[in-house]
């Protein structure tokens, strides 16, 4: 079986064919938060630096440097940003590079490839991973989660080669999906096949002695074959939501209806709430549950049914306040078929991976639906007959995408976009050894 588990049923074949992946990206300069860096963003600027209010979205980059407060300077700079398509840091964007999950074409084995964000240069790390392994960040702390057949938490030391700290078990038939580090001696896994979500400590070491610590039982929200298929979470105000899929395993996992988000107290480790989906399915790889702290949402992809429907999909939101289902951002309709992976950009714009009748995989950028209009495909930005397998986007507004092609003559790898003017940056994918499979970015 190859990654993703049930979606790796229906996709199974998977990623042979198909991909996945988001995250609620703030951009450096974007003071309105609308996905873009426009002059009224430095006018926003200088009004922040005249009431010495403090964003660190704008305090921008000068000589590789930030100063901890909002000037005027910074806004003059926003303007040059807004007028070129010019690229700065911020003191919201620690980021310096990425690390890239590869694996090969038949997913048999895996590595490592970090590459320099300033400069884009690959160096191919000496860690070798699972064929069907996805890199998580959660506290500062990198992660690996190597998925089905292997059935542990791998932590990194990413500062030194990416070194293995600790690998540690969950027990067979478990599959860790995602994880979200709450304290130095507690962590969620979730265990898409299982109905327990694990609780352990990530700080027993090497050892992994007392690592499992516990568990939360999800049996009752699950459909009639008894697993809900838990997948990717997100820790908001001390809650912790997780998704359920909820798909029939004994019919290659089609889902039995809309998805499911439950409300966790990770006080108490007890369910406080649940919220049905509109979208059934819902699923990305999207290093967790993507989540607008300014809009207060959380933005959930589903691409329902794979291969029979492409428009009973799509991205909706909803309300971290009032737990409440927002709407639909933009639908499977309006994409143009099966969605697999999307980040959004500010609360009103994003990316998504979209496969079409014809398993062709388009990355897109998309407008978000409003009160008066519907959700709009803007601009196609990459096309492949094969897979596209993963997109990220850095504050400093650089798209990542996974491009997984593998034929004679067309060679995949990391392709970096501007997500001001949608333009490819990278004049040739950039070499990550195996394929790129899931690319996250680290200090």
């Amino acid at each position: 079986m190859m990654p993703k588990r049930a979606n790796s049923a229906a996709i199974g074949l998977g990623l042979l064919l198909f991909a996945f992946a988001p995250s609620a990206a703030a951009l450096c300069g974007d003071a309105d938060n609308d996905g873009a860096v426009r002059a009224t963003d430095a006018l926003r600027t200088l009004i922040a630096a005249v009431g010495s209010s403090y964003d660190p979205r704008l305090d921008v980059e000068r000589g590789g440097l930030t100063d901890g407060v909002v000037t005027a300077g910074d806004a003059l700079v926003i303007l040059q940003q807004a007028l070129t398509d010019t690229l700065f840091g911020c003191a919201l964007s620690a980021a310096t590079r990425a690390m890239v999950v590869t694996a090969s074409n038949s997913f048999a084995s895996g590595g490592i490839t970090e590459i320099a964000l300033a400069t884009r240069n690959a160096v191919q790390q000496p860690n070798v991973t699972a064929g069907d392994t996805v890199p998580r960040i959660s506290a500062g702390r990198a992660f690996l989660l190597n998925r089905f057949g292997a059935n542990n938490v791998e932590e990194l030391d990413a500062d030194r080669n990416y070194a293995t700290l600790f690998q540690c078990a969950l027990g067979a038939g478990t599959d860790p999906v995602d994880i979200v580090v709450v304290s130095a001696t507690k962590a969620y896994v979730s265990q898409y096949d299982s109905t327990v979500l694990a609780i352990v400590d990530p700080s027993v070491g090497p050892s992994c002695n007392g690592f499992v610590t516990g568990g939360i039982e999800l049996a009752a929200y699950a459909d009639a074959d008894g697993i809900p298929e838990m997948d990717q979470m997100v820790l908001v105000d001390g809650s912790l939501y997780i998704a359920l899929q909820l798909l029939d395993r004994t019919a290659f996992f089609a889902p039995t209806g809309p998805g499911v988000l439950v409300e966790i107290d990770s006080g108490t480790d007890t369910v406080i709430g649940t919220t049905a989906l509109e979208f059934s399915n819902p699923f990305g790889e999207t290093k967790g549950l993507a989540h607008d702290s300014r809009a207060h949402s959380l933005y959930i992809s589903s691409p329902g049914r794979f291969f029979s429907d492409l428009s009973d999909g799509g991205i909706e939101a909803v309300d971290t306040i009032t737990r409440a289902p927002v709407g639909a951002v933009i639908t499977g309709g309006e994409l143009g078929g099966d969605l697999t992976d999307f980040v959004m950009v500010g609360s009103s714009r994003g990316y998504g991976l979209v496969a079409d009748a014809q398993s062709r995989h388009r990355l897109v950028a998309f407008d978000s639906a409003t009160a008066t209009a519907p959700g709009t495909v803007t601009a196609t930005l990459a096309e492949s007959d094969e897979t596209f397998s993963d997109i990220e986007v850095s504050e400093r507004g650089e798209l990542y995408l996974c491009d997984r092609s593998f034929t004679a003559g067309v060679i995949g790898g990391v392709r970096v976009f501007s997500v001001r003017s949608n333009e490819e940056l990278t004049t040739a994918p950039i070499d990550t050894g195996l394929l790129p499979f899931n690319v996250v970015f680290l200090k």
